[in-house]
């Protein structure tokens, strides 16, 4: 297969083959946080990152959406099938939410739906999914951090395609118990059509995933840093 082949035999590689990852460093300028981090993702899985504050786990997300470069050693890899991240269909959300604040929420995801051509649900039905029925033509300016969360978070209801990559870097942070919820259904919704996420929280979930515990890399253990979890 070349770079040059079509779209839809990329497609089919992303579809039936796993994410992985090996031996990435992780590193913040000059400074190494983590290194040998290796994983692997396949269909209908959560990644949950975890480790504690600056270890890097921003940082690798930035990498595995392709707006990061990984470093060049011959024994590191991050690779989709035989494509590497700036390949790959991506749904990132981060702790930038991605906003245009002149523009009125309703304007702000049909830009987004405009990127994402596969995508036919209904704006006011996403609106609906995150509590904000009726605020479409509000002004982003004019919302609460809260609210425009929540504007972030209704992409996820925009994407109807099980092929593309979610990351999302605290999606679960200052969301009520309601929200929370509804998000956590969303994301068994996305692994059950087939959909691989992978996620950054330091909040307890509520749904089956694998862990990749930075940490374990940080401190120079042999050991894998994935293991089976189902958290609660």
């Amino acid at each position: 297969m070349t770079f040059f082949e079509s779209d839809a035999k990329v497609q089919t590689v992303m579809k039936n083959q796993a994410l992985v990852a090996k031996n990435l460093t992780i590193a913040r300028g000059d400074t190494e946080l983590c290194s040998q981090v290796s994983f692997t993702i396949s269909r209908g899985q959560v990644l949950h990152i975890q480790g504690p504050n600056g270890i890097g786990k921003t940082t690798l997300m930035m990498m595995l959406a392709g707006l990061i470069p990984i470093s060049d050693l011959d024994q590191t890899s991050l690779m989709w099938g035989v494509h590497s991240p700036e390949d790959w269909s991506v749904l990132y959300v981060g702790h930038s939410l991605g906003l245009n604040s002149g523009l009125s929420i309703r304007e702000n995801l049909r830009f987004v739906q405009g990127l994402n051509s596969d995508s036919d649900t209904n704006l006011d039905t996403a609106l609906n999914a995150v509590g904000l029925s009726g605020y479409a033509d509000i002004t982003v300016a004019k919302l609460s951090s809260g609210q425009k969360r929540r504007v972030s978070l209704a992409r996820l209801w925009l994407t109807e395609d099980p092929d593309r990559l979610w990351l999302l870097d605290e999606p679960f942070i200052a969301l009520d118990a309601e929200m929370t919820e509804r998000l956590s259904e969303r994301l068994v919704q996305q692994t059950n059509v087939g959909g691989r996420v992978i996620l950054t929280c330091h909040q307890p979930l509520s749904i089956y995933t694998e862990t990749l515990n930075l940490e374990h890399y940080a401190l120079g253990k042999e050991e894998m840093g994935i293991e089976r979890a189902s958290e609660s």
